[in-house]
């Protein structure tokens, strides 16, 4: 028997992630290596109780010897009865291009100390490092694969009875390892044609399941599977990994929290060290479309908008969002458009056909302004140098009506 499933985990909430004035001292005498909130101590009872309840357990846990990540496997390890051990390959991502400090953890016997009774001693090291100076993302990618490769190659060998696995670790380190499972080339590549990234929120679980193993292959895998020993484990990283769970968090009971992904392009020029506030930052992108008709109150007096005026919104996927145009606040109510309305963005026009409802606008009273949207994933935008003939025109489906708020 080989390791055929291998659970990534990011740890838990980190009292890290709290204001300073109510971050605890680091117990490991390291700045920012601080342990977990009363509420990720929950998180990682319920990671516990879900990983208790699956059919396929982990054997054995490896972890990042950062505390977060060694408190969150502690939880787990005395639930389900199982050895922890620490490897350096699965530290955090300090980038290359960030002014971040460099941080590096406590060694075994001071981990030992505060977690007694649940580390092992390091027997499992892959002796891979992060590198001392920080890392690019494509040196992070690179650690993450010698990592894998040598840490599944020491379990075949040497303990044939482990068959599944958890790794413990952070967001950026737990995305890297799926890609390098899945055959990608680097840490900016999506995992499906629906540009679909691997994304990492607390204390998620992702599972890859060997290919080998259980999983139905077509006729051309099977041939070339069945020409591999299966007990030799010599060549790990050859074998074909399958995702069969990404960023789960069904068991937790408040939800996704802090998600976390790479962003495209950039080579780690944020903060990624992932005691700092950086997760926040990295909201998907949504491009809103928006007609504007103004009502003055009289049939002979026509309000317009400056092209220049200041557009803002704040909770559109409310009922009843706010709007500022220019120096004037507006407060919207969401309704369903009668009729069609066409959206044409790359011509940066919007058609309109009311269907005999034109008078409408006309009947508002309180300056309301009738406002329409379409919301598309920004990823998904066409090159706006494309030809007529390519333009994408949307039907616009929602009406928001706003009226002015008056100071007081």
């Amino acid at each position: 028997m080989v390791v055929k499933n291998i659970y990534i985990a990011r740890h838990a909430y980190s009292t890290s992630w709290l204001p300073k004035d109510e971050q605890p001292l680091s117990r490991t005498g390291i700045p920012n290596d601080l342990p977990l909130s009363d509420h990720g101590i929950n998180q990682s009872q319920e990671l516990a109780h879900y990983l208790l309840s699956v059919d396929t357990r982990p054997d054995i846990i490896i972890t990042s010897p950062f505390y977060s990540c060694v408190e969150t496997s502690q939880c787990i390890a005395k639930l389900l009865d199982i050895p922890v051990y620490l490897d350096n390959g699965l530290g955090n991502w300090f980038s290359k291009n960030s002014n971040s400090e460099i941080t590096k953890p406590a060694d075994f016997d001071t981990l030992n100390s505060l977690f007694p009774d649940v580390l092992k001693d390091s027997e499992h090291s892959t002796n891979v490092e992060p590198l001392s100076d920080g890392e690019t993302k494509k040196e992070l990618f690179s650690r993450c694969h010698n990592f894998v490769d040598t840490m599944l190659q020491q379990l075949n060998k040497e303990h044939p009875d482990i068959s599944t696995i958890l790794l413990m670790t952070h967001a950026p380190v737990k995305i890297a390892i799926g890609l390098n499972l899945l055959k990608l080339e680097d840490c900016d590549r999506t995992i499906d044609e629906d540009s679909n990234v691997l994304k990492a929120s607390v204390c998620s679980l992702d599972r890859f399941q060997s290919s080998r193993f259980g999983m139905e292959e077509d006729e051309d895998d099977d041939e070339e599977d069945a020409n591999e020993t299966v007990t030799n484990g010599t060549q790990p990283m050859s074998d074909r990994w399958i995702m069969t769970m990404n960023n789960n968090i069904e068991y937790l009971r408040d939800g996704e929290e802090r998600p976390w992904y790479f962003k495209k392009n950039i080579d780690g020029t944020e903060n990624c060290n992932e005691n700092e506030d950086v997760e926040e930052d990295q909201e998907e992108t949504e491009v809103v479309y928006v007609s504007v008709d103004l009502d003055s109150g009289s049939y002979k007096e026509s309000l317009s908008i400056d092209k220049n005026a200041i557009f803002q919104n704040s909770g559109l996927e409310r009922e009843h969002p706010l709007i500022r145009i220019g120096d004037r606040l507006y407060e919207g109510t969401w309704q369903k458009l009668l009729g069609t309305e066409l959206a044409f963005p790359d011509s940066a026009s919007i058609n309109r056909k009311d269907d005999g409802l034109a008078s409408e606008s006309t009947e508002t009273a309180d300056k309301e302004t009738d406002n329409v949207r379409s919301v598309r994933n920004s990823r998904r935008n066409k090159n706006r140098n494309d030809t007529a003939h390519t333009e994408k025109i949307y039907r616009i489906t929602d009406r928001l009506t706003l009226r002015g708020i008056e100071p007081i």
